[in-house]
């Protein structure tokens, strides 16, 4: 934090010594714009975007902007601070200037039309979440719709929609996320289905929504529907404008079926669009950290340390430069730290160390998203402990070896208390596995319904009978696989109410509604994944899905709950029996 903190006040009074600069050249670019001044607001309005981001363009800004000033006209004035914003949009400072500069003028003259004040908070949270400051970006983003008159249905809903899309994302709501993502692609295609000659940029358009929602999916660790979605982008629209985002996700997805090689040739193909920061209506800075992460992960996979460090130091400087921090640039500074620390340089690792808890805490106060890898791989922690003793080693070196001994016999007393913990569990582990392949893959009853002899306080003995009958039959037709069960849902489709449903299935089963059932879905799961050697081949949601569960967390948590293993352990061992069993 030391370094960040200083690099930040170096870093702001160079800022500020450059907007003075800056407001010196304006001031004198103003007056040589004279000539401009006559010209009609449409035609300097044209000749910017004619030569838009360059500085040649700026001054057509900048003389509109003075015309505007010279004849009081305040709309105009607004138009002026605005495009100045946008062609600043990528320096925080300077952008945040004129955007300030627009919205309290529009203040004080309490100045309204269709596009203004609303349009300059949809800058002001465009500049601020470039700077990183996601919170404050969905301040102004919301402030903009409130203000804004915005046709739900509309392209200007969608453009909003998108941008809390990625402010959703940032936080780590992936689901809002993947929600807008996925209207948005269906709005975009049913415009370009409905006008197929009159496309007006939705098929570029469509082919963004599908990156954003292939990231998305990529980030909530659901690989194979971001490769699914992906390889259709990559049928359709490799020719889009975005096309290349479509190869830079499928070089990422590479890396994660440790297709190494191909993962760094794809995504090198691309670094230099990725990386054009000068294409202002392409470049985001996320995408880069994306290519360099994921560059340094490849090499680090074929166990070239030079190319992986050269690639995380990249990010290093790119955070330096835009303060845009992402779970990824953490993980990265853990990466650098761990390789410093194998190298022995303690300097470096405490450095890095120092960034990574900046930008911990700054997550840990803005996002809900937590980097489930780092925290168990090197959790926070571990990481005070090792960062409080790098600081004394540096210190003294006696004191070093002294802790380091100590370390090392605290560690090799955790390692072997681990390894044992480790055995006795997997020894466990291995007990319960073969006590539910010994069972028999019938269906089991867990009562013998006797409709006779079941007599249950408060429930007539019709009543009993026909809700034993019921459930018999729902067991039967295998109907606790559906979705969305309930207490309700069940009382309803047996004809019953929910209180004597409750009652009897207490009484008759010893437990509750949802446990019964959940206890159902795991006996007919256990039973398909012994029998069905392909249903072992799919993933753990996939498999929850299949058997009722929303989540696949829940899925485990019951299976877990019934049998004292994980369901992805018992079809590991039941592929490993299999397996001897051919042999």
């Amino acid at each position: 934090m030391r370094i960040f903190n200083t690099m930040k006040c170096f870093k702001n009074v160079l800022k500020a010594v450059f907007l003075l600069v800056i407001t010196s050249l304006t001031a004198q670019q103003l007056q040589v714009a004279d000539s401009l001044l006559k010209k009609d607001y449409k035609v300097l309005d044209s000749l910017y975007y004619v030569h838009e981001y360059t500085e040649k363009g700026k001054l057509y800004i900048i003389a509109y902007l003075e015309k505007a000033k010279l004849e009081d006209d305040i709309e105009k004035t607004l138009i002026g601070y605005h495009l100045l914003a946008d062609f600043y949009d990528n320096d925080y400072e300077l952008g945040t200037q004129y955007i300030d500069s627009a919205i309290t003028l529009a203040s004080k003259t309490s100045f309204k039309n269709k596009s203004y004040p609303a349009a300059l908070y949809g800058r002001k949270a465009t500049i601020e979440r470039f700077g990183g400051n996601f919170q404050n970006a969905l301040y102004y983003l919301l402030k903009n719709l409130e203000l804004a008159n915005l046709d739900p249905n509309g392209l200007q809903m969608t453009y909003f929609n998108h941008n809390i899309g990625l402010i959703k994302r940032d936080y780590g709501d992936f689901e809002g996320a993947k929600s807008i993502f996925k209207k948005n692609l269906k709005f975009d295609r049913n415009y370009l289905k409905e006008n197929p000659e009159d496309d007006r940029g939705f098929f570029d358009s469509s082919i963004l929504s599908l990156h954003e929602l292939v990231r998305t999916y990529r980030l909530n660790k659901e690989i194979d529907s971001a490769k699914i979605l992906n390889d259709e982008g990559l049928s359709t629209g490799v020719n889009s404008i975005f096309g290349y985002l479509l190869i830079l996700n499928d070089g990422i997805l590479d890396y994660y079926s440790n297709d190494f090689r191909n993962s760094i040739e794809k995504i090198t193909s691309v670094l230099p669009r990725v990386s054009n920061v000068k294409n202002r209506d392409e470049f985001e800075v996320y995408n880069l950290i994306d290519a360099y992460f994921y560059l340094g992960k490849s090499y680090e996979g074929l166990n070239d340390q030079e190319q992986k460090l050269f690639y995380y130091e990249k990010i290093d400087s790119l955070t330096e430069i835009s303060n845009y921090l992402i779970p990824e640039t953490k993980q990265t500074y853990l990466e650098l730290a761990e390789h410093y620390k194998q190298l022995n340089d303690s300097e470096k690792q405490l450095k890095y160390l120092d960034k990574l808890f900046y930008i911990d805490s700054i997550l840990d106060t803005n996002y809900k998203y937590v980097n489930d890898k780092l925290e168990t791989d090197y959790d926070i922690p571990n990481l005070i402990r090792d960062k409080e003793i790098l600081i004394d080693t540096l210190k003294d070196e006696n004191v070093k070896t002294a802790r380091t001994r100590l370390l090392v016999t605290i560690l090799l007393s955790v390692s072997l208390f681990g390894l044992f913990f480790f055995y006795y569990r997997q020894k466990r582990y291995r007990k319960k596995f073969e006590l539910l392949l010994a069972k028999g893959n019938e269906k089991e009853q867990e009562e013998n319904l006797n409709l006779e002899k079941k007599q249950i306080a408060d429930v007539s003995e019709a009543t009993v009978a026909h809700l034993i009958a019921s459930l018999q039959k729902f067991e039967d037709n295998e109907r606790f696989l559906k979705t969305n069960l309930s207490l309700d849902k069940l009382a309803k489709s047996f004809k019953t109410n929910s209180k004597y449903l409750s009652i009897v299935i207490n009484h008759i089963k010893h437990k509750n509604v949802s446990q019964y059932i959940n206890d159902l879905r795991i006996d007919y799961v256990i039973r398909k994944l012994k029998q069905d050697s392909k249903f072992r081949k799919f993933t753990i949601k996939a498999i929850a899905n299949e058997i009722g569960f929303n989540t696949d967390q829940a899925f485990s948590k019951a299976f877990y709950k019934k049998t004292g293993i994980s369901p992805s352990y018992f079809i590991k061992e039941l592929e490993k029996t299999s397996s001897l069993k051919k042999k």
